[in-house]
C-alpha cells in the first residue's frame, strides 16, 4: 500500500480531467487498448482514443441494440 500513497484523493471534475490529460500524454499511438472499464473511462477523459479489449474481441455483442 505504500506505493498507493497519494493516489486515492478526491478531485474536482476539472482536476480529474487535467490529471488524466497529463497522464495520457505518455501514449504515442492512435488508440490505446485496455481491459478495465475504469481505465477506459480515464483514457476517454484524458482525450485519447481508448478501446476496451472486450469490444474488440466481441464487436456487436456489447454494443447497444439501437446502434
Amino acid at each position: 500500500m505504500e506505493q498507493a500513497a497519494g493516489k486515492f484523493l478526491p478531485h474536482s471534475d476539472e482536476e480529474q480531467i487535467a490529471i488524466m490529460r497529463d497522464y495520457c500524454r505518455q501514449y504515442k499511438t492512435d488508440a490505446v487498448v485496455c481491459y478495465c472499464h475504469y481505465c477506459l473511462e480515464g483514457l476517454l477523459q484524458g482525450g485519447v482514443d481508448g478501446r476496451h479489449l472486450a469490444h474488440l474481441i466481441l464487436p456487436g455483442l456489447l454494443e447497444p441494440a439501437d446502434q
